[in-house]
């Protein structure tokens, strides 16, 4: 009985390993097609240009529920 459950654990690691390598083996490697410039950047001004924003321009929007609330959450 032992020496069946050694063979099986034998078979069944040698399995593990062939898929294993198989696997491993199987990568391609990627090529880019073209190396190309990026088109559509621009270099924006200082920030030092731009307007300060504070809190207390800031004007929060209320925007209406248009269904009813449920109270049991």
């Amino acid at each position: 009985m032992k020496s069946q459950l050694k063979i099986i654990f034998v078979i069944f690691t040698l399995i593990i390993l062939l898929i294993n390598v198989n696997t491993a083996t199987a990568q391609n490697a990627v090529h880019p097609t073209s190396v190309s410039t990026p088109v559509g950047f621009a270099i924006s001004g200082p920030l030092r240009d731009n307007p300060v924003v504070s809190y207390s321009s800031f004007q929060p929007r209320e925007i209406p529920i248009k269904r009813e609330i449920n109270p049991n959450i």
